[in-house]
């Protein structure tokens, strides 16, 4: 699950790293090789002292990232009792949560033997395991009320990214929350800069079909990651899809990891709750026609007559997704950087309107971006 192929062949002894007194500042206890770290950062001629220095600061960035998402959400990490990172790697987050948070019983997993062999050596507070490119985990069910990753579904595929969210599913107590980052529309625009014409439309017909741009042809074939290990841009949005709505989303911050992927947190549904969505989704694509013209109309009575018969206050999400899915096409196809204040704007909007309309419970919530 690392970010960047690795650089050379790592030495016989994968144990040890820098500690604190062999850096300079604030760099506190043991951290990882060099050759580790390249794993999930590009591979430069920087000093060890400034990789490792690199390597902690984008660690306690990704936990304030966090901090702010979960706040955002409306809540705290220190009201999460068992947390997850999910592709650890050799622990640029876990280290940071471990040791800012020492109240977080915190577990990692990833698919680099090495990564997770010196996590074990070095940050034995922690649950650190090992697992294939394709679940199961070996974690018990419900282990965890909350699942974090950064970069992971970013390099998977759709079926790839169903089989694993279905085992976040399954490692999530009730109610629980996963945070997942996706390459957004940011990301898919400053791509579409630098690929060739024939790439760039055969992207944009997968953007507008399914908000979902998977790319086996990339930098990582041969990479030396696994074969699956690839380039995906994805609209947040479809993740509640992917996991057969199993997962409701609550709060989308744009760019909010690294100033580069987007981040959304969803929480676990109820059995019922889940077969009431997918109820509710299939309603919805037989009903879209109605609902889109009521809504051009501003037809209240119209609006209200549906919400009666088909319980629309989760449908009129789903749709509010697909309206501004078609504003942010616009943005896509200009290839025009893509300003947050306006499509905070757009959706503050349409989402007012929704609200007005409907007195729908919660959209304000799950529209809204921070």
């Amino acid at each position: 699950m690392s970010q960047m192929p690795p650089a050379a062949e790592p030495p016989a002894d994968v144990g040890g790293g820098a500690t604190g007194s062999e850096v300079s500042g604030r760099l506190r206890g043991a951290l990882p090789p060099r050759f580790l770290i390249e794993r999930v950062a590009r591979p430069s001629d920087e000093s060890d002292e400034q990789i490792l220095a690199a390597f902690t600061s984008t660690g306690d960035q990704s936990v304030d990232e966090l901090e702010r998402t979960v706040t955002a959400a409306g809540r705290s990490l220190t009201q999460f009792e068992r947390v997850l990172d999910w592709g650890c790697g050799p622990g640029r987050v876990v280290l940071r949560l471990l040791e800012r948070y020492p109240g977080l019983q915190v577990a990692g997993v990833d698919t680099d033997q090495a990564s997770v062999d010196w996590l074990r050596r070095n940050a034995s507070a922690g649950d650190f395991r090992h697992t294939d490119p394709l679940p199961p985990t070996s974690f018990d069910d419900e282990s965890f009320d909350l699942v974090t990753n950064h970069s992971v579904l970013t390099h998977l595929d759709e079926l790839s990214q169903r089989r694993w969210l279905a085992e976040i599913v399954r490692l999530l107590r009730p109610e629980g929350w996963v945070i997942a980052s996706v390459h957004g529309v940011h990301a898919l625009v400053g791509e579409l800069q630098v690929v060739d014409a024939s790439t760039r439309e055969a992207w944009l017909a997968a953007w507008r079909a399914k908000r979902f741009v998977f790319v086996a042809d990339d930098a990582f074939v041969g990479s030396g990651h696994h074969d699956g290990y690839h380039t995906t841009f994805q609209d947040p949005a479809t993740i509640e899809m992917l996991s057969d709505y199993a997962l409701e989303p609550l709060v989308t911050v744009y760019r909010g990891d690294i100033g580069y992927q987007d981040q959304i947190v969803l929480r676990k549904r109820s059995p019922t709750e889940r077969a009431r969505r997918q109820t509710i989704e299939q309603v919805a694509h037989l009903e879209e026609g109605n609902v889109e013209h009521a809504l051009e109309d501003g037809d209240a009575s119209r609006l209200s007559s549906l919400e009666r018969a088909l319980h629309l206050s989760n449908t009129s999400l789903n749709l509010l997704g697909r309206r501004v899915s078609r504003l942010e096409d616009v943005i896509v196809d200009r290839q025009t950087p893509l300003r947050v204040s306006t499509i905070k704007t757009m959706k503050w909007s349409i989402t007012s309107r929704v609200g007005r309309w409907l007195n729908v419970r919660g959209v304000d919530r799950s529209s809204r971006s921070e």
